[in-house]
């Protein structure tokens, strides 16, 4: 069997869709439901699905409960509900998860308390609620429903965007709830969460910011951007545009406002029309693969160094103005014999 596999970011190993859902690990394949045949089914998404010490989680409609944290044995194909943490048709729908320090982090809604930051240690009574950030029933985490991401990581703490009532800003978890606190200078509105290790890059309204648990730091502002920052050898690289007047190109991000620069104008000129619109970035190797228009080739396969002369096409697939590629990025995998 042949199945296109879809990543607006990056290759996901964990997941196939094929009829049927199949974890994969240890390049070992089990069949783990029969979804086709059901009414209810995975809520299949590459960051709803994290293997973590031998199990892997994911959200699962099933018979009697609505979208909850289900775990699978990657070695037997057990399958088990972790907790039904809101009874119901509705479920907690968990989303963003994430392993830190050998702890399962997820955002759900209980009914009670709205979308919050919740943990598991994989069994029914170590799965619970962090902190009620926002307190009533309207929740606190921020989901941006077109760009899904895992939490970010960085210095052993949790990132993430929340509104405890007085507008969206980051946020920093140790996984306490004395230690989930609201980032100094975070918002506002943050949005497409990157993390180096050290430190997090995002995008707060039209400025690129570095944030620890100490404080953000605002590097630079943009009429357009920054979108799309995505961590290579040392830096964060996205798309934007200067001014009103300027086009969306590459750049990237040492971490300071002096490192903060253009890669390159792929899109030869100025104005938003003649814009490269960087895109879809992949890190593979020691390159950075992206989509772009340099305005001869069409939409078409780039990669980059870091460096402008090292930034080149790297196939025209589509000879001609006409792109080669859409929106999306497919890779081809071959499943069974």
């Amino acid at each position: 069997m042949l199945a296109s596999i879809r990543s607006l970011r990056s290759l996901v190993p964990l997941v196939a869709v094929v009829g049927s859902a199949l974890p994969v690990a240890a390049q070992k394949l089990h069949l783990v439901d029969d979804v086709e045949s059901k009414p209810t089914g995975l809520l299949m998404h590459e960051h709803l699905v994290v293997t973590h010490n031998g199990w892997s989680y994911f959200a699962r409609e099933g018979a009697g409960v609505g979208a909850e944290l289900h775990r699978v044995n990657v070695a037997t194909g057990s399958l088990e509900l972790v907790r039904d943490v809101h009874s119901g048709p509705d479920g907690s729908r968990p989303d963003l998860l994430t392993v830190l320090n050998g702890v399962l982090y997820f955002t759900a809604d209980d009914g009670v308390h709205g979308v919050e930051l919740w943990r598991s240690d994989g069994t029914a009574a170590g799965t619970q609620m962090v902190a009620d950030i926002r307190a009533g029933s309207g929740g606190s985490i921020v989901v941006m429903p077109w760009v899904r991401e895992p939490l970010a990581i960085a210095a052993g703490e949790l990132f993430f965007a929340a509104d405890s009532g007085g507008g969206a800003t980051l946020w920093h978890s140790d996984g306490t709830t004395a230690g989930t606190q609201p980032v100094a200078n975070g918002g506002p509105n943050p949005a497409q969460i990157a993390s180096d290790g050290t430190a997090v890059y995002y995008r707060a309204q039209s400025e690129l910011r570095r944030a620890t648990a100490a404080g953000a730091t605002a590097l630079k502002s943009f009429y357009g951007g920054p979108n799309q920052p995505t961590v290579f050898n040392g830096a964060v690289y996205f798309h934007a545009a200067l001014n009103g007047n300027d086009s969306y190109e590459l750049w990237k991000s040492d971490g300071t406002a002096a490192g903060t620069v253009l890669v390159k104008d792929i899109h030869a000129g100025a104005g938003l029309g003649l814009s490269s619109y960087a895109s879809l970035f992949t890190v593979a190797g020691n390159q950075l693969f992206f989509t772009a228009n340099d305005g001869v080739h069409g939409r078409e396969l780039w990669s980059t160094d870091g460096t402008s002369a090292g930034t080149a096409l790297v196939a025209d697939i589509g000879p001609g103005i006409a792109s080669g590629l859409g929106d999306s990025i497919y890779w081809r995998m071959k499943i069974g014999r």
